[in-house]
């Protein structure tokens, strides 16, 4: 791929991201988005792993994140669906936690919305690689400590952390980060009142994580 097919690729990914993101285009006409495009973002991503230049392959994986985003999170997500269908698309896995611990804003939301995805079933909850996914719990840790009081985006990291849980048996069963992840929810109960949607999230973390008081 020469210099200029790469800004071209480049050019046409941001611009998708910014269509999928809501740049002024029907919801009704973005869900129309086919599956033969989303492999193609898949194949893309994957092959500019080894090939070329980071910035298409992060460029591809934040377009996956937005086209992501126009749909519900639920397993009959186009995107869940040829992600978990293509066997490679794992290989993906570090450059998406990349992304979601780059902050970055344009892509952290769908990021973590493209997880929520993920996690919601059993059938693609074991997408990432296991190594992956414990610097994934160590990203959220962090995050989730790092964000001021009140910032509602602690909602989308602990919806995150509850389908993970809920969904992928053997990881809960590891044990994994166990008393950070005890630490962190203690201390978001202790931090805001029974009516706040933060205290909500994280006391259904507690109903559906028995482990947590073990």
């Amino acid at each position: 791929m020469t210099s200029q097919e790469q800004d071209r690729v480049m050019m046409a990914l941001m611009f998708l991201s910014l269509i999928a993101s809501g740049g002024g285009i029907d919801s009704r006409e973005l869900r129309k988005l086919d599956e033969d495009l989303i492999e193609c973002l898949v194949e893309l991503g994957l092959k500019n792993i080894d090939n070329y230049d980071e910035s298409v392959l992060l460029a591809s994986v934040r377009c996956l994140f937005c086209v992501c985003r126009v749909f519900d999170v639920s397993a009959e997500n186009p995107v869940v669906k040829v992600v978990t269908r293509n066997k490679l698309s794992s290989q993906l896995g570090n450059s998406m936690i990349s992304i979601i611990n780059g902050g970055d804003a344009f892509s952290l939301k769908p990021g973590l919305h493209f997880l929520q995805c993920i996690f919601a079933s059993q059938e693609s909850s074991d997408f990432l690689f296991v190594n992956d996914l414990h610097v994934l719990i160590d990203v959220i840790i962090l995050a989730v400590n790092n964000l001021g009081q009140g910032d509602l985006l602690c909602l989308d990291f602990l919806k995150v952390l509850s389908h993970l849980w809920n969904n992928l048996a053997h990881f809960a069963d590891s044990g994994y980060k166990k008393q950070e992840l005890v630490t962190l929810v203690t201390q978001l109960l202790e931090t805001y009142p029974p009516s706040h949607p933060i205290y909500e999230a994280a006391a259904s973390m507690i109903l559906h994580l028995p482990n947590f008081s073990q």
